[in-house]
């Protein structure tokens, strides 16, 4: 048998049950003959969703965003170990509840901070970064910084080293040749 059919009736049992946060072990009793991936992959399909993960899921976000300064939605989702769709809708009902707020961009992802503030838009971010002023994330607006860390490009060695061979190797193909003989 390819699958175990669900009647509307059963559905909206395990419908009401999931919602209700029953716990995983309860409803592996209560429906033995289906796992409990299974048992997900339905709740899902008829519409139910986990409120108390939801509300879990939003203080830790909360927590998370009042220890670290200017994060993307891709740094909390992998750092909570949280999938990055669900993040970026509790993200976005933050920001419509003014808790967090957009302080700056890192390439095209918007940085968020919490609390109250003005969200930073793209092109007073690209002004402010052109103009070399404190565009720092978490940092507010402050005015120019005179010494930007400066990335200095250095050649590494020139020459050319062959790593000795393990005495097996040496054995089966010889030892390497180190340098051009006349």
């Amino acid at each position: 048998m390819r699958g175990r059919l669900w009647t509307p009736e059963r559905l909206s049992e395990l419908k009401t049950r999931w919602e209700a946060g029953i716990s995983v072990a309860e409803l592996g009793r209560l429906y033995p003959e289906h796992s409990y991936r299974a048992l997900e992959t339905q709740a899902q399909r008829a519409g139910a969703r986990r409120p108390a993960s939801v509300r879990r899921t939003r203080q830790r976000m909360l927590r998370y965003l009042k220890r670290n300064v200017a994060v993307t939605t891709i740094d909390i989702a992998t750092d909570l170990a949280l999938q990055t769709g669900e993040v970026r809708k509790v993200i976005k009902a933050l920001h419509q509840e003014q808790l967090v707020h957009v302080d700056a961009y890192r390439g095209v992802s918007a940085m968020y901070a919490f609390g109250p503030g003005e969200d930073m838009t793209r092109g007073r971010w690209a002004r402010l970064r052109k103009e070399k002023t404190s565009a720092q994330p978490g940092a507010g607006l402050v005015e120019s910084q005179p010494d930007w860390p400066q990335i200095i490009f250095t050649r590494a060695g020139t020459g050319q080293r062959v790593p000795p061979r393990d005495p097996l190797i040496a054995a089966m193909f010889g030892e390497p040749v180190r340098g051009k003989s006349d």
